[in-house]
């Protein structure tokens, strides 16, 4: 059996699942919801989100299975059999091809690129890069600075969680004009909560919300 996600294999794991980076789940939760002013929450706010990533009356666990559930249908429905892990690598892949674009047209660093996405689906993507540095729902300063008085094993698992960005990607087809807004790069953001977790996000008013069946809508339907 292929293995779903790379912290998260079943939806057992997600029931037992108590912390993550040693960050309780109820700590995670609080942090998930919207915050209006950074000052409202000085000890925290560098982890939480103007558009927030859970909604109001979301639970952390419930909206991960939630969306599992999607993808479980999504492939009975059409006969496959893709993972959590697969559905980050396309991402990945519509990036790194994005990017090579880029670079094989030698573009500017924000210029809009339309890509024919492997060779049949017509994507127009724009990337924004800023100033300031969104860190990980799951980072822990405490673990961040004992980081290098860790053994490998646990420093290569801070690592994955302790992260930050200052870049975004929106992608559209062209074809049908479906858009999802991606948070991050090929090794952070949604990308790598969706790689190890399974998790997209919640809230549907979420601009960063990806639904996992319309991400697949946007890179499938020619």
């Amino acid at each position: 059996m292929k293995k779903q996600s790379k912290f998260l294999n079943s939806f057992k794991d997600i029931d037992e699942l108590n912390n993550i980076n040693s960050i309780s789940i109820e700590v995670i939760e609080k942090r998930a919801k919207i915050i209006q002013d950074n000052t409202s929450d000085p000890e925290s706010w560098r982890y939480r989100s103007f558009d927030g990533f859970l909604g109001e009356n979301e639970s952390f666990k419930e909206r991960i299975k939630t969306d599992w559930k999607l993808l479980e249908q999504w492939n009975i429905d059409n006969k496959q059999s893709l993972t959590h892990i697969d559905i980050s690598n396309k991402l990945k892949d519509v990036i790194n091809q994005c990017e090579q674009t880029r670079k094989d047209l030698k573009f500017g660093p924000m210029a809009p690129i339309k890509l024919l996405y492997n060779k049949e689906i017509e994507l127009f993507i724009v990337k924004n890069i800023y100033n300031g540095f969104q860190y990980s729902l799951f980072w822990n300063e405490n673990q961040q600075n004992l980081q290098h008085q860790q053994p490998q094993q646990q420093q290569e698992q801070q690592e994955t969680w302790n992260r930050k960005w200052n870049v975004e990607y929106k992608i559209q087809n062209i074809k049908t004009q479906e858009e999802i807004l991606v948070s991050g790069d090929i090794d952070n953001g949604i990308i790598n909560y969706i790689e190890y977790l399974g998790f997209y996000e919640g809230d549907e008013f979420n601009q960063y919300r990806i639904n996992p069946i319309k991400l697949l809508s946007i890179l499938m339907s020619k």
